[in-house]
This record gives structure tokens, sequence and C-alpha cells, in this order.
């Protein structure tokens, strides 16, 4: 019985590693459209008064957004709050009118995040 309890941990704890990670993809996207390609991570330090090390942090995969880069970024991006936590909107359930990004540019940012990694993949094989 203890093994069947130890697995079904492990399932949860994997299944929250997924969701954690998805979470910060949904987050990493939002604040590319919020800031500018160039010197995003100065731009949203003068905009959120989180240092701009924690920001490339985030978007170099090396942490995951903290607390404060989600208040942050809600606080700019409203009608994404939704999707930003879960990945889906329900239609007629929030006070206001809640947005799923474009779907198509979610899917290429999907890709090209797959690229990269499998780009990083070939680095350390080197």
């Amino acid at each position: 019985m203890d093994s069947e309890k130890e697995h079904q941990d492990q399932f949860l704890f994997l299944k929250w590693k997924d969701e954690t990670e998805l979470l910060r993809d949904r987050f990493i996207f939002l604040a590319e459209y919020f800031a500018s390609t160039k010197g995003k991570y100065a731009y949203l330090e003068s905009r959120t008064g989180i240092p701009a090390a924690r920001w490339q942090n985030v978007f170099l995969y090396k942490q995951m957004p903290s607390i404060e880069m989600l208040l942050s970024l809600i606080h700019y991006r409203r009608e994404n709050i939704e999707w930003l936590l879960t990945g889906n909107v329900k239609k007629g359930l929030a006070m206001m009118e809640q947005k799923t990004p474009n779907e198509e540019a979610w899917n290429l940012f999907l890709e090209h995040k797959r690229y990269l990694n499998s780009k990083k993949g070939r680095e350390k094989e080197s």
C-alpha cells in the first residue's frame, strides 16, 4: 500500500511540475508582448521595480516567476489573468471579459521554445 501511495505522490508531483512549467511559459509569452524585445529586462524593471536580472532569469528558465512578478504582469495584462494562471478561459464566469491570446502566436512560441531546447541539447553534446 505504501508503494501505491508513493507512486500517486510522485505522479502528482510530476503533474504539478508540468503545470508550473506551463505557467512559466504562459508568463513569458505574455511578458514578451508587454515588453519590447530590445532592452526588455530594463523595461520590465522600470515598469515593475523588480530587478532586470530576475526577469532575465525567468526568461532563461533559471527560475520561476515570483508572486511579485505574476502580480505585476497581471496588473498590465488583466484580460489574460485566467489564461495565465490556468491555461483556460471559461466564458461567462469572470466579472470582466477574459481573453485567450492568439492561438497561432502561442503555438509559434512553443515551437520556438522546443527549437531552443533542442539546440541546447546539441551544445551540451559538443
